[in-house]
């Protein structure tokens, strides 16, 4: 019976610090938008959160020190910076989390650049008529996506591209605003329109 109460106790203590440890694990998402990546941060405990943006050469572009109350979203503007691969680094004490960004170009199979760019304008004579623009080197398969705002895919297709691409999409039926979202080698933009 002893030994009963003691194997029972250690499992109790073990559950503890499970929840424990979990709740002092972060999640991390970085949401690309057009120029801008979005950082999301959650953690249940209250920390000094300090995020790191290096470019691709090691040089530190940014870096800045925030106190969490539970998470955070953080916008961060790459529309000065050159185009290359960018390397976000999230320290909160105990945990070091890297994630990594492409902007305007991404990698080929060989390791050399690609370059990549997603636009999206409204064409200046027509209202609610967007035009996309791609520009592309090589072979790639581009999925656009356009939702309403209650997130329900009202179009969807899979573009096969050979270089450069360009689209007018008319959009005067729809009367709520809609998001497009491009994806192209794993990178996702989003538009809200």
């Amino acid at each position: 019976m002893a030994v009963l109460l003691i194997v029972l106790s250690i499992a109790a203590q073990a559950t503890g610090k499970e929840k424990e440890k979990d709740a002092k694990r972060s999640s991390v998402r970085v949401v690309k938008h057009s120029e801008t990546c979005k950082l999301i941060y959650v953690k249940k405990l209250q920390a000094k959160v300090g995020v790191k943006i290096f470019d691709d050469a090691g040089r530190l572009v940014f870096s800045e020190r925030i106190i969490n109350r539970e998470g955070f979203i953080r916008p961060y503007n790459f529309g000065q910076l050159s185009h290359g691969e960018y390397t976000i680094v999230i320290t909160d004490g105990d945990e070091k989390i890297i994630e990594k960004v492409n902007h305007g170009s991404a990698a080929s199979a060989e390791g050399k650049p690609v370059l990549q760019l997603i636009k999206m304008n409204e064409m200046p004579d027509r209202d609610k008529v967007y035009h996309l623009t791609i520009v592309n080197q090589g072979s790639a398969v581009a999925s656009i996506s356009i939702m309403n705002n209650e997130n329900e895919v009202i179009f969807s297709k899979n573009e096969q591209l050979e270089g450069n691409y360009a689209q007018l999409y008319n959009l005067t039926e729809l009367k709520n605003g809609v998001r497009f979202e491009v994806t192209l080698r794993n990178e996702t933009v989003t538009f809200d329109l």
